[in-house]
């Protein structure tokens, strides 16, 4: 039986069987020989979407914080060209994080929203993620993963009638690098590009970018990198590219920085975080199999924040586990 990371890691390979001629693709306007419709990207992306939700530890339990971001991007969807189904969720990890699964689906982690200042910032991190979509990164690394001739063999698989547990252990990495998923350099860009774009037309002011920017690096020289920084390279150079970027826009007028419904989200943030620190804790004591000190952590967490529901979840399993 498939474990829980197991499952995520292979569940959705059969998604993609489809296979359309060469077109031009919406939003660079250059030739690509697009494998994958977006119908199919669509698919594969929503059905990823509760196990990416539980490998970054559930949804952060608030609504109006969740409904906050998700005002904040489909304000920038609305200059997206691609018009896809998209979707915003703030996952509850520590982690310092944002991602986007294929066709339309957007995460931030509650630590990366922790570390941002101003709703301008978030605006330009989730057009940033939108940059991907839009260019088709996601589809791309699926097309370029799933070829014809990988395509024609599951389709052999299927109908050799091959076991499924086997059918997925061999082709089931893909699935694992959606939420791994490296960007290259010029990807990156790319997604600078669009994602500066998106924001300076939304009303937000792009410098808000460079700031991310600027807070990730000063978490690089420090005990522990942020966690984007492993999947979105960032070069000096591409900081100098942004703000040249930035210069073509030739930004001028009132562009939203900051605004109170931001200032309330992240307060609400900061009034959970020691119960989320203490999960975080507990979590560790639990994967080194130290229960007891895990369960005072878990206990400790919900007596600060009893809506930490993943910390009730961990503690039920305790509970029947020593039951």
């Amino acid at each position: 039986m498939l474990n829980r990371r197991e499952f995520l890691k292979y569940g959705g390979s059969f998604a993609i069987i489809s296979i359309l001629p060469s077109c031009a693709e919406a939003t660079t306007k250059r030739p690509f020989l697009n494998l994958l419709p977006e119908q199919k990207e669509i698919e594969i992306g929503r059905s990823y979407v509760p196990y990416a939700i539980e490998e970054f530890d559930g949804l952060y339990p608030d609504r109006e914080v969740q409904n906050y971001v998700k005002g904040v991007g489909l304000i920038l969807t609305k200059v997206a060209e691609r018009r896809l189904p998209y979707e915003f969720y703030v996952v509850n990890s520590s982690q310092v994080n944002a991602f986007a699964l294929p066709g339309g689906p957007v995460m931030i982690t509650r630590g990366l929203l922790l570390r941002l200042n101003s709703e301008s910032e978030l605006a330009n991190v989730l057009a940033h993620e939108l940059g991907h979509l839009n260019a088709r990164h996601h589809a791309r690394f699926l097309e370029k993963q799933f070829g014809l001739s990988l395509l024609l063999n599951i389709g052999a698989l299927l109908l050799a009638d091959k076991p499924y547990g086997q059918a997925l252990l061999q082709f089931g990495q893909i699935g694992a690098g959606l939420l791994s998923l490296k960007f290259s350099r010029e990807q990156e860009r790319e997604a600078d590009q669009y994602g500066l774009l998106y924001a300076y037309k939304a009303g937000y002011d792009p410098m808000g970018m460079i700031k991310v920017f600027e807070m990730f690096k000063a978490m690089e020289k420090g005990e522990r990198a942020p966690e984007w920084l492993s999947t979105h390279p960032l070069p000096e150079t591409r900081m100098a590219e942004a703000k040249r970027m930035i210069e073509t826009l030739r930004p001028t007028g009132q562009f939203i920085t900051d605004t109170q419904d931001f200032q309330v989200a992240k307060e609400k943030l900061l009034k959970t975080k020691p119960s989320f620190d203490e999960f975080d804790k507990g979590e560790k004591a639990f994967a080194k199999k130290d229960y007891s000190q895990a369960s005072r952590h878990f206990q400790r967490a919900i007596e600060l924040y009893p809506e930490n529901y993943t910390a009730r979840a961990y503690m039920a399993y305790i509970l029947a586990m020593e039951g």
